[in-house]
């Protein structure tokens, strides 16, 4: 028992120092700042993307991937909403499937109630 506590302990302290070796490191692509990047960049905030997001997006892209969007300014689009950031908008369905659900739960919930009475 005693060893199996060592053991237990050791482990414990082996992952307790090994976390800093498991960091993140930003690869060397990030930090090139091309100009085709910076292309891929202005045409993004020309489209409406704000320009911290933009900035953000055309750093992630690789060398061949900017020289990609950057040769034709129609491949630049901007695709699809912000779920979580308070840009989404549900279709007429999606509310009415919402609603739906929402009076099968509470329709539910009052014959659990009532039946436990």
């Amino acid at each position: 028992m005693v060893n199996l506590s060592r053991a237990v302990l050791t482990l414990a302290l082996v992952g307790l120092f090994c976390g800093p070796l498991a960091a993140d490191v930003i690869p060397v692509r990030y930090a090139s700042d091309s100009g085709s990047k910076k292309a891929v960049e202005s045409k993004l905030a020309a489209s409406g993307v704000d320009a911290q997001m933009a900035h953000a997006r055309a750093q992630r892209l690789t060398e061949e991937e900017a020289a990609f969007f950057a040769a034709d300014a129609r491949r630049c689009q901007v695709v699809g909403q912000e779920m979580w950031g308070g840009q989404s908008d549900n279709l007429w369905w999606e509310w009415l499937g919402g609603l739906g659900f929402l009076a099968i739960t509470a329709a539910g919930i009052a014959i659990f109630a009532v039946s436990n009475d």
